[in-house]
């Protein structure tokens, strides 16, 4: 199977999902300390300050990679279906301008889902077409919820007033989901990306043959 454009893009940022996973678990964690055992997590304190810095950052790589991705992957499908509606450049440009990327997130994750469900009727794709229609809802309100959640406790630490263990450790854990939400978004696509292609190959191939033998 020849190599998709996606692909290497797309191994750097699985790479970089699991790594920020990982540093946010360990960041729900120190949270976790914080209601339970205040000693403990004061000798974390520290720790979890370098993990926060660690994960801003990341942030900030992830989406670089991911508008690189998500380029390559449209690359993919015109390159494998030639009636794609949505062009690599139109695909970033639909999450970067602002206001517009509330409907253009959506449209480029819907048209991905269903071509996936209609090419060559595989019930494979089918499942993967379903799965990002069930993921984007999910990740648009984690999404929400978390900048509310974030802005939020930006608000009570600026005015100095309590904020309640619930609110801490729901944080953590609402971006530990979005997070891998995102994951979940990312394996769908690349799955139904590969499926096309390894099915056009097949189907080349079938009808080289047909031409030789006729």
């Amino acid at each position: 199977m020849n190599k998709l454009a996606s692909e290497t893009s797309g191994k750097i940022l699985r790479t970089l999902l699991y790594v920020i996973i990982l540093a946010e678990l360990v960041a729900l964690s120190t949270t976790i300390s914080y209601v339970i055992n205040y000693d403990l997590y004061l000798s974390l304190a520290q720790m979890e300050q370098a993990i926060n810095i660690f994960i801003v950052v990341s942030l900030f790589i992830i989406y670089l990679v991911y508008f690189i991705w998500m380029y390559k992957v449209h690359i993919d499908m015109q390159y494998y279906n030639i009636s794609y509606p949505i062009k690599p450049s139109k695909s970033v440009w639909s999450f970067l301008i602002p206001i517009y990327n509330l409907y253009g997130a959506w449209n480029v994750h819907s048209n991905l889902a269903n071509t996936f469900r209609q090419r060559n009727y595989s019930n494979s794709n089918k499942k993967i077409g379903d799965r990002i229609m069930t993921l984007l809802p999910l990740a648009y309100i984690l999404t929400f919820v978390d900048r509310v959640l974030g802005n939020y406790v930006r608000s009570m630490l600026a005015s100095q007033e309590f904020i309640s263990d619930f609110i801490w450790v729901s944080v953590e854990v609402i971006f530990l989901a979005l997070l891998l939400t995102y994951l979940g978004l990312y394996e769908s696509i690349t799955n139904g990306v590969r499926l096309i292609s390894s099915t056009d190959l097949v189907n080349n191939e079938d009808q080289t043959t047909e031409t030789e033998g006729a």
